[in-house]
C-alpha cells in the first residue's frame, strides 16, 4: 500500500507545469482524489464529479476575496512561504530552493479522499489550492517546481504585506529563468547591469 501511494504521488509530480501557469490549468491536473478534499477545505459544495469540482475550485480561486479568506486559515510558517515565492521569487521557485529555505516537506499523502490529508506546511497549501507542484524545462534539463498560479500572485503579494510575519526582502530584479514563447524549454534572462548600491540575487535552477 505504501509503495502504490508513493508511486502515485510521484506520477502526479511528475506532471508538466509552467512558472507562468493559470489557476484553472494547474486545477485540471488535480487528481480526482484530491478535488473532493480541496473544495471541503474551502468550503464549497463537493460534487460527484470531478469536472464540477475543479471548476467550482477554479471559479472560487478567481474571485478577490478567496485568498484573504484562507489566509487567516492558514497556519504561520505557511503564510512565511507563499509570501517566500510572491515576494522574493516572482510567485515560483524550484522546490530544492524552497526546501532550502524552510526545510524538506515530508507529505507523502495521497488518498486525500480517504481522510489521508496533508498537515505540513506545504502541503496546506496545496491542499487549499495556492502552490502547485510539477516539472518544468530549462537549460540544465528539468527541474522541479512549486508555483503560485498567477491570478493569485497579487492578491497575495498584498496579504502578505500587511502581515506581521513577512519575511525580510531580498532585490530580486527579475525571474531566474523565462518561458520563450517560441519553445516549450525555459531559457535564462539575461541580467541587468547593476545598479550602484543594488546587489542582485540569482535562483538555482538545479532540482
Amino acid at each position: 500500500m505504501e509503495l502504490i501511494r508513493l508511486d502515485l504521488r510521484t506520477s502526479q509530480e511528475s506532471k508538466p507545469l509552467a512558472t507562468d501557469t493559470h489557476i484553472g490549468v494547474a486545477v485540471r491536473k488535480l487528481p480526482a482524489q484530491w478535488t473532493r478534499a480541496v473544495c471541503e477545505a474551502l468550503s464549497l459544495p463537493v460534487s460527484n464529479r470531478d469536472v464540477e469540482r475543479k471548476a467550482a475550485i477554479t471559479q472560487y480561486r478567481l474571485l478577490p476575496h478567496s485568498g484573504e479568506e484562507t489566509w487567516g486559515k492558514l497556519p504561520e510558517l505557511s503564510r512565511r512561504m507563499v509570501a517566500w515565492l510572491v515576494l522574493e521569487r516572482g510567485g515560483f521557485s524550484t522546490v530544492r530552493e524552497l526546501y532550502d529555505e524552510f526545510g524538506a516537506d515530508d507529505d507523502f499523502s495521497y488518498y486525500w479522499n480517504k481522510g489521508e490529508l496533508p498537515t505540513t506546511a506545504l502541503g496546506l497549501l496545496r491542499l487549499h489550492g495556492i502552490v502547485f507542484k510539477g516539472w518544468t524545462a530549462s537549460e540544465t534539463g528539468r527541474v522541479k517546481v512549486a508555483v503560485v498560479p498567477l491570478e493569485l500572485r497579487e492578491s497575495l503579494r498584498s496579504l502578505a504585506l500587511s502581515g506581521p510575519d513577512t519575511p525580510p526582502l531580498h532585490p530580486f530584479p527579475s525571474p531566474p529563468f523565462e518561458r520563450d514563447r517560441r519553445s516549450p524549454k525555459f531559457s535564462r534572462r539575461r541580467r541587468p547591469a547593476e545598479r550602484p548600491g543594488v546587489a542582485g540575487t540569482q535562483m538555482s535552477i538545479s532540482s
